[in-house]
């Protein structure tokens, strides 16, 4: 009933005393030293202890949000948002097949993927997280993406997907994390439940209660919506996992103890020693709650059913089964192959999206002696990885990347591209080289930070614009790259521009979309943004990327969609391509709003008492 990162720092004892399962904490890691872990841990798990009637194995699960993300030289793909810009099922299959591979030829039998949120705002902090502000384009994707994790499973080459997170995350008011989503039950069921309509169709094996409330409802203790609705109307026969120590969160609960959670629907908690106490002492408690009635046998069996079905599905349980064998049925060397990273390429490719193509810029067509400067911090790959890459917030540099062979930034690509075309790239951050050189088109990269969790939510009142210069926490400001954007055009003001924007939301960027002759929403397309971009920039292939969010036209449009009667800078489903004779191809100068933050207009007069504890408060405008 427990999983937890403790036993990978604790050793053997705690899987032979407890059988407790693993998440895998989220570093760098080598393959080989992780496959052979998850074999000690499936060996520790099954030693009989006296008493002990059952080997059952324990399983090993990883928060793997883009692909394998905790070994260097595996295949990372592009982050949700960008992949409901692709809206291609099969290449959805796809993903799930490569990830769900390499995951098991370490030993990993279960992922903690997809999220299937809906964001409303884009405040929130895992709004790159979610495909679509439509959920029937999300549940679409996330069937066809666990299709491909779970093709195989009960034979060593698929893994248990985990849709998350139910329910309600992505409404949050003000898009905090973890917050309060106040709806009526129509709205809650129509728009944030229907990407689980994809998850049962696909049968999905796990699903996580998000750590948000339900109009003041913990979601974890919420008997209605996880027993009631999920598990009762909807017939899920799969595990629900809790968010890390989410259960704590509980009024009734502690750390190390959560009948009521139990009660509610939860059947395997995952915990932490962080901030509280060891596992066992939840176990303990979780059987002195048993025996003195506080939480009936029935539930705890029906726990135990859930889990036992999820490791017969998973062929680690059954008759002649020996689990061990399969670690490594999968080939190691899966990891990161050729064929994989070609996948990952491509969905870089169908992800990017055109915004502008003032006077048909792109493609670049490449000629002897042509001079391309490239400029901006993001021109290495670490910022065009988003959070969840090697770490939970992501990398501050790119010594990760430089280690392997199968990531290249766009800097790097075009480096590559020029060697074999006979053109010149020249590598200037700063753009500096603009005083005194010519060059033939200015490549400009810039990006957010990464970013993961709370750690991505936009601070109460603060604006979407890209170079606010203010912040109460100090994160998400980049005046630097509107600073040298302006630069460059200032001191090349016939140079076509080509902007490169990565980033995991919708931003307002209209100042910089003007300063640009072309510019590209690329979101968060990883170690193959290089390539991907390359390919697209060339017209090796053409852009099919179309919005799968609506794009905000004011600085404090936190919380557009398709039909809600707002004007959009560019409207769901919006994209140009190569062959495109959209209306908007030739982009006038677009009205700039030069915003830091955004007064609620239930704030006091003064405007120093922002808060957003109701719907009506949650406008979003200035």
């Amino acid at each position: 009933m427990v999983i937890s990162t403790d036993p990978v720092g604790e050793g053997p004892s705690s899987l032979e005393e407890y059988n407790v399962n693993v998440l895998w904490p989220l570093k760098e890691e080598d393959a080989t030293i992780v496959q052979q872990t998850t074999k000690n841990n499936y060996q520790h798990s099954m030693q009989r202890k006296e008493g002990r009637r059952l080997g059952i194995p324990s399983i090993t699960a990883i928060d793997a949000v883009h692909g394998l993300n905790t070994i260097g030289h595996a295949t990372i793909f592009p982050h949700n948002i960008g992949l409901g810009c692709a809206s291609d099922p099969d290449l959805m299959r796809r993903i799930g097949r490569v990830t769900a591979l390499e995951l098991r030829a370490v030993g990993f039998a279960w992922i903690l993927a997809p999220v299937t949120a809906v964001s409303t705002d884009y405040r929130w902090g895992r709004t790159y997280e979610s495909f679509s502000e439509n959920g029937t384009v999300t549940a679409n994707l996330v069937e066809a993406y666990i299709n491909g994790l779970q093709e195989g499973a009960g034979t060593g080459t698929g893994v248990a997907a985990m849709c998350k997170h139910f329910l309600g995350d992505g409404g949050t008011l003000g898009g905090v994390v973890d917050g309060d989503t106040e709806m009526g039950e129509d709205e809650l069921i129509g728009v944030h439940f229907r990407p689980f309509i994809g998850c049962f169709k696909a049968k999905v094996m796990s699903t996580m209660p998000s750590f948000n409330e339900i109009n003041g409802i913990e979601m974890h203790q919420h008997y209605h919506y996880l027993t009631e609705i999920l598990k009762g109307h909807f017939g899920f026969d799969g595990v629900v996992m809790s968010d890390w120590n989410a259960h704590a969160d509980i009024p009734s609960c502690t750390l190390d103890s959560c009948p009521q959670g139990i009660n509610a629907g939860i059947d395997m908690f995952l915990l932490s020693t962080v901030g509280g106490d060891h596992y066992s002492k939840f176990i303990e408690k979780t059987l002195q709650a048993v025996r003195n009635g506080t939480v009936p046998q029935s539930r705890i069996d029906d726990a135990a059913r859930r889990v036992l079905r999820l490791k017969a599905r998973l062929g680690m349980i059954g008759p002649g089964v020996n689990a061990l064998d399969r670690i490594g049925d999968v080939n190691i060397t899966a990891i990161g192959s050729p064929e994989h990273t070609a996948v990952a390429r491509e969905a870089v490719q169908k992800s990017a999206v055109l915004l502008k193509n003032n006077g048909g810029v792109l493609p670049l067509k490449p000629r002897a002696g042509m001079r391309v400067l490239v400029m901006g911090k993001a021109r290495w790959t670490y910022l065009a990885c988003g959070g969840w890459t090697m770490a939970w917030q992501g990398q501050v540099n790119d010594d990760v990347f430089d280690r392997v062979d199968n990531s290249a930034s766009l800097l790097e690509a075009l480096q590559e591209h020029s060697n074999s075309n006979n053109y010149t790239v020249v590598d200037d951050e700063e753009g500096k080289g603009l005083l005194n050189s010519d060059y033939d088109v200015i490549v400009h990269v810039m990006a957010e930070d990464p970013y993961a969790e709370v750690y991505g939510d936009l601070d109460d009142g603060e604006s979407l614009m890209h170079h606010r210069n203010e912040s109460r926490s100090g994160r998400h400001t980049y005046p630097e790259d509107f600073i040298r954007l302006k630069h460059a055009r200032d001191n090349a003001p016939t140079t076509p521009i080509i902007t490169i924007l990565y980033s995991g939301r919708p931003l307002y960027v209209s100042a910089e979309i003007n300063l640009s002759d072309a510019f590209v929403a690329a979101w968060l397309p990883c170690k193959q943004a290089g390539p991907g971009l390359t390919d697209l920039l060339f017209g090796e292939v053409d852009f099919t990327g179309r919005l799968s969010m609506t794009w905000p036209a004011h600085p404090c449009q936190f919380n557009i969609r398709k039909g809600d009667g707002q004007q959009p800078l560019f409207p769901y489903s919006y994209g140009l391509s190569y062959e495109d004779t959209h209306p908007r191809k030739d982009m006038p100068l677009l009205d700039v709003i030069e915003l830091d933050t955004c007064l609620n207009p239930c704030s006091d007069l003064d405007g120093e008492d922002i808060t957003w504890e109701s719907p009506d408060c949650n406008l979003g405008r200035s």
